[in-house]
């Protein structure tokens, strides 16, 4: 059977229970009109937040909170919460919670340029209005509808474009397992210079961050992928507020928050996986590489590795399969001694998407069984871990 696993251990992840919040304002009325477009805009992150109605009914719901000229639309699976605020207009204050997933069906569906929604006092139904269609939707019990507050802890104004930036290039190596505490990305703040670290045992990808954006001061935290993954798609090029609880994690970008549970760990030791000397390396155009690799995936039926050659100036790309096989080659810009290895495509892929120019660097000991770093020329800001398979 294949090996291609970091000898990093796999450690669970405890979270630490949230007392649930109440609503104080069941059964008030409540009356809204919005923009279509921007309702539509601000459910699709809190449907993706929203919980399962077979678990838990109110979990599978939006909650709407009217205040004033303000609609809040928050939705929550209890490990996750994300809250948009919009501006609307006729308006009068109230809470209605109504299935997230529902709602947001009606509003794509609406012809109208703007929805109109109300509720009577005490009443069992949200009436959702839009050009000729009227459309009745059973509300939820709002009382138990939990909350989750990062209140206590350490508040920091971020550069959003940075954060996502360090963030971006090294989610993909997150584990894809949720039960375990590599799935999420480790800010190691131990060093003078914090490090945005992710792996899930096969690969590895660290990030130094930007001088300044997160003092070492701050804990160190691991946030769950599927939270980077909702950050990075709001609008990160604003400002981020971000306050690291006792176990939760909140980022406030413009009008939306996202609010969620960190992972417990602690997060294995990594930095002896990077910090290994590798004295033999190639140099490659990421681009051409990238498309050697793809060309010959195109033969990839029933195996799970691609083979690299790497002899003088020539870099061959190889596979042998049920299908048949085939074999690219690329001009290496820079080699040292020769090496064959054996890697996961998508893994190798991955990597050079992620190193940040335009040529990449793989570093290697010589040894076909010990893992390869890929990185930026010349630098150790983002540095990228693949370990090769190993066929016995």
């Amino acid at each position: 059977m294949p090996d291609r696993t970091f000898p990093v251990h796999s450690l669970q992840h405890a979270w630490v229970a949230v007392d649930p919040g109440s609503s104080t304002t069941e059964g008030s009325a409540m009356k809204l009109t919005v923009p279509t477009a921007a309702l539509k805009a601000a459910l699709a992150p809190v449907v993706r937040a929203s919980g399962s109605a077979r678990s838990t009914p109110q979990l599978a719901g939006a909650l709407l909170t009217v205040s004033g000229t303000t609609l809040s639309v928050l939705g929550t699976d209890n490990d996750i919460a994300v809250e948009c605020q919009l501006a609307v207009s006729d308006a009068e204050d109230g809470v209605a919670l109504v299935p997230a997933a529902l709602l947001a069906q009606l509003t794509s569906a609406a012809a109208g340029d703007t929805v109109t929604l109300s509720q009577s006092d005490n009443d069992e139904v949200v009436i959702f209005k839009s050009a000729s269609a009227t459309s009745k939707i059973r509300s939820l019990d709002a009382k138990d509808f939990p909350k989750m507050e990062a209140t206590d802890g350490t508040t920091l104004e971020l550069t959003g474009g940075e954060l996502a930036a360090a963030l971006g290039v090294v989610r993909h190596a997150v584990s894809s397992d949720e039960s375990k505490v590599l799935a999420g990305v480790f800010i190691d703040t131990s060093t003078a210079t914090p490090v945005a670290v992710a792996t899930d045992s096969m690969r590895l990808a660290s990030c130094e961050l930007p001088a300044g954006l997160i003092g070492s001061a701050i804990p160190d935290v691991i946030i769950p992928g599927r939270t980077i993954a909702e950050l990075l798609r709001s609008n990160v090029d604003e400002k981020v507020k971000m306050t690291i609880g006792s176990s939760v994690i909140d980022f406030q970008v413009g009008t939306e928050r996202i609010t969620s549970r960190m992972i417990a760990g602690p997060f294995p030791a990594w930095r002896g996986l990077v910090d290994v000397e590798r004295a033999e390396s190639f140099e490659v155009d990421a681009t051409a590489m990238a498309d050697a690799i793809k060309r010959v995936e195109t033969m990839n039926k029933g195996t799970t590795h691609i083979e690299i050659s790497v002899v003088g100036q020539v870099i061959s790309v190889s596979l042998s399969g049920p299908a048949g096989s085939m074999v690219d080659t690329v001009p290496a810009i820079a080699s040292s001694a020769d090496l064959t290895f054996r890697v996961n495509p998508k893994y190798f892929l991955d990597a050079l998407a992620n190193a940040g120019s335009a040529s990449v660097e793989v570093r290697h000991s010589g040894d076909p069984a010990k893992p390869l770093e890929l990185r930026r020329p010349g630098s150790t800001v983002v540095r990228n871990l693949v370990m090769p398979i190993r066929i016995s």
